[in-house]
């Protein structure tokens, strides 16, 4: 008889022998990647799918070159993989289940905003509206990973400061769509243990005019002097070579008014660099900086922390253990 860890050691050794069935042709993990694509190219086409001019709040403290190339539908040069869209699915179901415990809180779901600023047109779709005792709030859920939920709840910054940035718009959009002097409310889940914690937020002007207005600016003035240059509808009427040669016109243009994004920066939860999640998550490099940029951003990392580790103080060396020797 084999039982607790005696039973753990027998099946696993005798698995790929005995219990191991090659008859399957299933591929489960294939039929899930394919579908995670699938929906991610077919979800909400109308809003989501490429509108000329049209920025997501969702997306203004990214990137702002990969924003300017999603505005003016460049052709991505990396496509999302499924893993990376299993995480937002994953995300999107946890914060769904938030928003279906909360109950007759919520008064509305994906509450919709449109608003034209200048040139372009600025859109966002908070997830829900709900009733804080008397007090109306724009709701925002995200999910992240544990490592980072538990270290900014322990340095008191729960909120990410660009989630600030996507419901301080959501609430400043309120003021001046519809004159409701609504809150903010965010709530995080922390993918590895299911924690949820939850932040009130109050409307922020100093954010709107400080951090969100200038960066409104930056890509209008870029979506501007593209329509202006005439390059925009020059590509999209020109084919092969020709194409990217107009494409290569228009990324030399974005370049020369829209900043780049540090190659690196420092991880306070880990003590050490490492490379800009503005990178991790933007598609357009090869437009941009050109397709060694991750490269060049993993390379500083690397010589960044190899010199963070020589300021370090070093560990005093352990002294030998003292021999004694038996008297004779």
């Amino acid at each position: 008889m084999k039982i607790y860890q005696a039973a753990e050691k027998f099946i696993n050794e005798i698995y790929w022998s005995d219990s191991h069935d090659k008859r399957s042709a299933l591929k489960i993990s294939e039929i899930v990647d394919a579908k995670l694509i699938k929906d991610n190219k077919e979800k909400d086409p109308e809003y989501y799918n490429y509108r000329p001019g049209v920025v997501h709040s969702s997306s203004i403290y990214g990137c702002l070159r990969g924003v300017v190339h999603s505005m003016i539908g460049t052709p991505p040069s990396t496509e999302l993989e499924a893993r990376k869209l299993g995480v937002f699915m994953a995300g999107n179901l946890f914060e769904d289940y938030i928003i279906n415990a909360l109950g007759d809180k919520v008064i509305e779901r994906q509450r919709e905003y449109e608003y034209k600023y200048k040139s372009i047109t600025l859109v966002g779709r908070s997830d829900y509206l709900i009733n804080d005792e008397g007090v109306m709030r724009i709701g925002e859920n995200k999910s992240v990973h544990s490592d980072s939920f538990w270290y900014r709840q322990r340095e008191g910054t729960l909120v990410a400061w660009h989630n600030q940035i996507q419901l301080q718009i959501y609430m400043w959009l309120e003021r001046i769509l519809y004159n409701h002097q609504y809150e903010g409310i965010f709530s995080y889940i922390s993918k590895d243990d299911c924690t949820v914690e939850s932040a009130p937020v109050k409307f922020n002007q100093h954010i709107i005019d400080e951090v969100i207005l200038p960066i409104l600016e930056i890509i209008n003035a870029a979506y501007e002097a593209i329509v202006a240059s005439g390059l925009l509808a020059k590509r999209d009427a020109a084919d092969g070579e020709a194409k990217q040669f107009v494409q290569n016109e228009i990324n030399a243009l974005i370049n020369s008014i829209v900043p780049l994004p540090a190659h690196s920066i420092f991880n306070e939860n880990k003590g050490q660099w490492q490379r800009n999640w503005l990178a991790n998550y933007c598609s357009h490099h090869n437009h941009c900086a050109g397709g060694g940029w991750l490269l060049e951003a993993t390379d500083e990392v690397v010589r960044k922390n190899k010199e963070l580790k020589g300021t370090l103080p070093k560990a005093p060396k352990r002294s030998k253990k003292l021999e004694i020797k038996p008297v004779e």
